[in-house]
């Protein structure tokens, strides 16, 4: 499978680049949103922006895509799982993704602390998915969530508690359906997050699957 155009080719490039990626990453695809201020809790619109922006690289310039690949759509019913799973990482400034018991939904969820806006939040995930070892891994799997074609809805929230007298910011965005999985029906990384189905059956209560 062969892809074309900067825009595109910076997702799939060399992690040696990573910063060089990094930089273009957030003058390229996020400039729409560089003015806002980084220390405030991202909007829907924000998050949808910089999460699609990604998304939208793919579409403009894979030479070949699934008919049904599209950009994101916001639940707010995953923004309610996303806040809950916020508010615990927050209390005790600890990143991690919630257990079955916690995620019924089998819901895709990416995390991060102290990002505290989507262009950076974002920024970090992919950088992270640039600079990992293999894909797919624990480091790549925020990346290729975001990316993976099975996925049509997202919804992403923030949380701040006060720790030591320091803010601890926790964002999380959960993903339906979730993607992330039967890696070995394809042959490579990127044909797996641009033709995979849904990893999961849950849809959320308002979107349409």
């Amino acid at each position: 499978m062969k892809f074309i155009n900067i825009a595109f080719t910076l997702l799939f490039t060399s992690s040696a680049n990573a910063a060089s990626i990094n930089r273009e990453f957030d003058e390229q695809v996020q400039s729409s949103l560089r003015k806002s201020n980084r220390n405030v809790p991202g909007s829907s619109e924000d998050w949808l922006n910089a999460l699609n922006a990604v998304r939208q690289a793919v579409i403009d310039d894979a030479v070949t895509l699934d008919d049904d690949y599209s950009l994101l759509e916001w639940s707010a019913d995953l923004a309610a799982e996303a806040q809950t799973w916020a508010n615990s990482l927050a209390a005790k400034c600890q990143n991690g993704v919630p257990d079955g018991s916690q995620n019924p939904g089998d819901y895709g969820v990416n995390t991060v602390l102290n990002m505290r806006n989507p262009v950076n939040t974002v920024d970090r995930w992919v950088t992270n998915g640039l600079n990992a070892d293999k894909i797919p891994s624990a480091a790549s799997n925020p990346m290729t969530q975001i990316l993976w074609a099975g996925t049509k809805y997202v919804g992403c929230a923030d949380a701040t508690s006060k720790q030591s007298g320091t803010d601890c910011t926790s964002s999380v965005c959960y993903f339906g359906l979730a993607g992330n999985c039967a890696w070995s029906k394809y042959d490579s990384w990127e044909e797996a997050v641009m033709s995979g189905k849904a990893c999961s059956s849950t849809c959320p209560s308002d979107g349409t699957c």
